[in-house]
Order: C-alpha cells, then sequence, then structure tokens
C-alpha cells in the first residue's frame, strides 16, 4: 500500500524499549515537512516484544508504518503477513509497512550498512575481508549487506561464542 497524502492523517511511529532516546520522530518530522506531508506524525511507542504483535493489531487504518527496534525485531518479523526475503535471512525486521492484507516485514538495516559504506566510496567489497563487532541485533544485516557487496570473508567478533554463533551460521551460508 502506498500512501496518497492527500488521503488524511497518516500515523508512524518507532517501536521500542527502552525508546525515548530515540532521534527517529526528529527526522522522520523534518522529511514530512519538507515533503509537504502536513498530516503526517511520527511519534515514539514504549514496546517489548512480547506486546508488539496486541499494540500492532490494535493500530487502525491510518497507522501506516512501524520502525521497529530491540527488542522487538524478530517480535516483527513473527508478527508481519509478509516478509522480504533478507528480512527472513536476517532473522528481524526492523520495519513493518501496512499492505492490504497486513503488514509487510523489511530489514532496511542492510541498506543502512550498505549507505555508510557508500558514503565512504565503498562500492565493491568484491574479494576483500571484512570484519563485524559484536553480534546484536545489526551484526546479521551487516553481514547480507557485506556478502551483496562482495566480501570474500568476513570475521564477526563477539563477547561469546554462543552470541556469535546465529551470526556465525548466516556467515558460512553467505
Amino acid at each position: 500500500m502506498v500512501a496518497d497524502p492527500s488521503g488524511g492523517p497518516r500515523h508512524l511511529a518507532v517501536l521500542g524499549s527502552p525508546i525515548v532516546h530515540s532521534r527517529s520522530p526528529q527526522l522522520h518530522l523534518a522529511a514530512y515537512a519538507a515533503l509537504g506531508l502536513t498530516d503526517w506524525t511520527y511519534e515514539r511507542i514504549e514496546c517489548d516484544a512480547e506486546s508488539l504483535p496486541g499494540l500492532v493489531d490494535g493500530l487502525d487504518t491510518t497507522w501506516i508504518g512501524l520502525s521497529v527496534t530491540m527488542p522487538g525485531k524478530v517480535a516483527a518479523l513473527e508478527f508481519a503477513t509478509e516478509r522480504t526475503d533478507r528480512a527472513v535471512l536476517a532473522e528481524s525486521a526492523n520495519t513493518l509497512v501496512r499492505t492490504d492484507s497486513g503488514w509487510r516485514a523489511d530489514c532496511t538495516d542492510v541498506d543502512g550498512v550498505r549507505g555508510a559504506l557508500y558514503e565512504r566510496g565503498v562500492t565493491s567489497l568484491a574479494g576483500a575481508q571484512g570484519v563485524v563487532i559484536g553480534a546484536g541485533g545489526t551484526a546479521r544485516p551487516a553481514l547480507i549487506a557485506l556478502a551483496d557487496l562482495g566480501a570474500a570473508g568476513v570475521t564477526v567478533i563477539a563477547r561469546s561464542a554462543e552470541r556469535a554463533r546465529s551470526a556465525l551460521e548466516l556467515a558460512e551460508r553467505l
């Protein structure tokens, strides 16, 4: 579903816990203002993984999109009625977009990693070795982005082998 800016108010939010620190509302509201989307809102909603399905189910159709941060990324993927391939591969979703049949989950963290590299002039990692520091919520999307750019191999540095297991399994598949 693509929202029509003339079709009345549209609501969006970032979900997570804790969420008070998020700068997403300022960024989104500035973009909406620049685009003339005067009826669009974007707010913070405190939400843990367990409450995500009920909260999202309770939103009316003026709610068209949600950004999801920790700890709800896995819950968002499981809740969605549609999932992009990269969200399934990352085993998490940071974006929910309303569709005619429910909610589509995506993992735009992959784009974020790729974009950060592009800003530094990196458009290909063909044959290069990469390093991912940490095995948290962005490690898997970072691995996908590095593979998409052609990295020949990646080292994952994490505090514990157990926390890194999922990232390492994905790295081997990629």
